[in-house]
């Protein structure tokens, strides 16, 4: 229906449906690599069909009322590779751990989620350990939030932030947010996914994780 009201021809969304079928039998860990090698394509477009595709995946997503990570980190994605231009001022704003400490506690409270769904005990021990990787601001009050708490808007915003840091911060984030993908020695896909964008959102592109 939303296709539809996009004026979107009823050959294509007949396409897409075939193509949904074929998609739903794939493994999540496909998905996300599915996306990244549709991203050429969509750089072809022009500067108007960019923007009607974009208003089209917020639309789909929207369509159940819920925000998965699944959909933040494709949404996230999409939206970073299709607008930002190259050497877009890339202006520092962030020199102190300090000024980006509570987007550091959102960002990491969704990944501990991302990989411990469920398990309050096992997200918690990872956030801390994660935590206690930034000395200069451990110390600093910082509440663990429950699953419910999760809010990935929250957490696109606080990407947003952190992209405007030094060097030193974004490196930290990054071997941060890693150390708590990692700390129980298994990475789901979820964690895999966030991972994936908080790299390419601090311009540290990750390799693809094998099984």
């Amino acid at each position: 229906d939303i296709m539809r009201k996009s004026l979107v021809p009823e050959n294509i969304i007949e396409e897409v449906a075939v193509i949904c079928d074929k998609l739903s039998e794939l493994g999540q860990d496909i998905r996300l690599p599915l996306v990244e090698l549709a991203v050429p394509s969509l750089l072809a477009l022009t500067s108007a069909a960019k923007r009607k595709f974009l208003m089209m995946i917020k639309l789909l997503i929207q369509a159940d009322h819920k925000f998965t990570l699944f959909e933040f980190t494709v949404e996230w994605m999409i939206n970073k590779l299709l607008t930002e231009k190259e050497n877009i001022s890339g202006k520092i704003s962030f020199f102190s751990y300090a000024q980006v400490a509570s987007e550091i506690y959102i960002l990491l409270n969704a990944l501990a989620w991302a990989g411990n769904t469920g398990d309050y005990e096992s997200a918690k021990k990872a956030f801390e350990a994660a935590v206690a990787k930034f000395p200069e601001i451990a110390d600093t009050e910082h509440d663990f939030l429950n699953e419910d708490d999760i809010y990935y808007k929250n957490v696109g915003q606080s990407l947003n932030q952190l992209s405007r840091s030094s060097f030193k911060i974004k490196e930290s984030v990054i071997n941060a947010c890693a150390y708590c993908a990692f700390y129980d020695k298994t990475v789901t896909v979820s964690e895999s996914d966030l991972l994936r964008v908080v790299s390419l959102a601090l311009g540290c592109p990750l390799p693809p994780f094998l099984p």
